[in-house]
């Protein structure tokens, strides 16, 4: 194997479209080692599930476990769970992959092209159609010819269903058939070793797995908080020259606080340390161009339908509370899709009350919540983000100077553009306060939604270099009214001291023409020149 030591003139050095860690491993790749965590899930045996967003290295994680069960020491020297007391003598390893893709029209050939190929490594004869009954054949048969217990991986274990969401009839199908066959694993207990489960998407109990008796989530594990992730220990230790190099104009300590903005804050548990996306680091640092955004996680395209379908207002994501039963057990009809996004990686952990057990979400950083947003409007506005009749430009201009009616005027032209049939036949004031809040944090603004003050709570604050805009929305009565509100309660209180001009607005909203009717502006502290 080639010594795992980093050329720097060789981008090829990053893992960049590689999750295996044989293949890292053999071709001398980086690799950040966490075969500590390994070590301890494996000793802990019995039966696992993690779930984590796209991108955080789940495939890596139960490739790495494949090649320890394998018996294949030589792929860990130098790493940790090396220098441990271990045999490595070979288990038998039944490896399952449906992270590939949601497309699973054809699960059941998917299964019997595995269960083939593992009834003729172990010589099981097909005695059923049926794929549990054949699993249980094979892990018998797998530990009846070894003599040692089987162990079973499963990579993207819900990839079926999410990939069937809106499908009822198929989806109902794909959970019968996976309930049954990962139910058999707990059915064939005394045969096997070790269960490794990861996937996305953790569904309620007993929708796929409910069969598995002694199945453990480790996904908000404090213990394993930081098994798929990078902390900030060891982006010092293992990245510590591209924080030097990544950007030549910068110091190392900008180039830090960019990388967080963009791949950082992510935390998957209560009092434990944030994690750094692994993909969007390793993309990054091997176009050795850290300047540009890139997205920390990937979009799964059933969050696409479930943010059509429930309309959750946008507003109201962060800050948002939950416990953890209720984060790691999404329904079926998504009633409540708050678990669906924090488990995709565009909420993450802010904060964890530990005597209430409730946890505290918001957007990891900076980027996510620009890259959610930017991915929100064309879906709430049924529009692109390019419209040629909207000057981002002259928006921004007129923020910055403070030209309220300007600014009101294009963002009113805009909302205008929105097909009167995408729009729900209830026009609520909350659903237009998201669609400005949205719009204005795509375009760039520091908008902050629902904040709160001693007094109430200010639907949208504006932050700019020389001035704060204080927004109040309304439907259906005067804007006046909302102007009223801001000086009755006493808004603006804790911004007069900022030495920034203060700008009040409010805003009414018309249910007939869904879109801004009135504003009403008030100006405190003494105009910028």
């Amino acid at each position: 194997m080639k010594d795992c030591k980093l050329d720097k003139s060789d981008n090829c050095t990053f893992p960049v479209g590689h999750c295996d860690f044989s293949y890292i491993r053999e071709h001398g790749l980086r690799y950040v080692d966490k075969t500590a965590s390994v070590n301890r899930l494996v000793r802990e045996s019995g039966y696992s599930l993690l779930c984590r967003p796209r991108g955080f290295g789940k495939s890596l994680l139960v490739s790495t476990l494949k090649a320890f069960f394998e018996g294949r020491r030589e792929l860990f020297d130098g790493l940790y769970i090396g220098t441990q007391d271990w045999n490595w003598e070979p288990f038998p390893v039944l490896y399952l992959d449906f992270s590939l893709s949601e497309e699973s029209c054809s699960l059941e050939r998917v299964l019997d092209r595995y269960l083939s190929c593992w009834e003729k490594a172990y010589g099981v004869d097909r005695t059923s159609d049926d794929e549990a009954l054949r699993l249980a054949d094979v892990i018998h048969g797998a530990y009846l010819q070894t003599g040692r217990r089987v162990v079973v991986l499963v990579d993207g274990y819900e990839n079926p269903v999410t990939g069937n969401l809106f499908n009822v009839e198929r989806r109902g199908q794909i959970c019968r058939m996976l309930r049954r066959f990962y139910g058999m694993l707990g059915r064939c207990a005394p045969d096997i070793r070790f269960v490794f489960l990861t996937g996305v998407v953790k569904f309620s109990e007993g929708i796929l797995t409910g069969d598995i008796s002694g199945l453990r989530d480790i996904s908000m594990d404090e213990g394993y908080a930081d098994i798929c992730g990078f902390t900030e220990i060891e982006l010092h230790k293992n990245f510590s020259d591209e924080l030097r190099i990544s950007d030549r104009s910068e110091c190392p300590q900008k180039t830090h606080e960019m990388l967080r903005s963009q791949y950082g804050g992510f935390r998957f548990a209560g009092d434990v340390p944030e994690v750094f996306s692994p993909r969007g680091l390793i993309n990054g640092f091997g176009r050795r161009k850290m300047t540009e955004s890139r997205s920390a996680v990937e979009t799964p395209e059933s969050l696409v339908g479930v943010m059509v379908r429930t309309h959750y207002p946008v507003r109201e994501l962060e800050g948002v509370m939950r416990r953890g039963c209720e984060l790691m057990g999404q329904d079926l009809d998504f009633q409540d899709p708050i678990p669906f996004i924090y488990q995709c990686g565009f909420l993450t952990v802010t904060d964890f009350d530990r005597r209430r057990g409730l946890y505290t979400l918001s957007y990891p950083n900076r980027e996510m919540k620009r890259r959610w947003l930017e991915w929100l409007v064309p879906l709430y506005l049924d529009c692109g983000t390019g419209r040629t009749d909207f000057d981002v430009k002259s928006f921004m201009e007129d923020v910055e100077k403070g030209e309220v009616d300007s600014f009101m005027i294009r963002l009113r032209s805009f909302l205008a553009g929105v097909p009167y049939d995408h729009c729900p036949k209830e026009m609520s004031e909350g659903r237009l306060h998201d669609m400005v809040f949205a719009v204005s944090v795509l375009l760039g603004l520091d908008a902050r939604t629902e904040f709160h003050t001693s007094m109430g709570r200010i639907d949208m604050v504006v932050h700019t270099e020389r001035r704060i805009y204080i927004f109040e929305f309304k439907l259906n009565l005067q804007a006046r009214t909302a102007s009223r509100q801001i000086e009755r309660q006493g808004y603006a209180q804790p911004y007069l001291s900022s030495g920034k001009e203060v700008i009040c607005v409010g805003v009414n909203f018309s249910s007939k023409t869904r879109n801004i009717d009135e504003w009403d502006i008030r100006r405190l502290n003494a105009p910028i020149i």
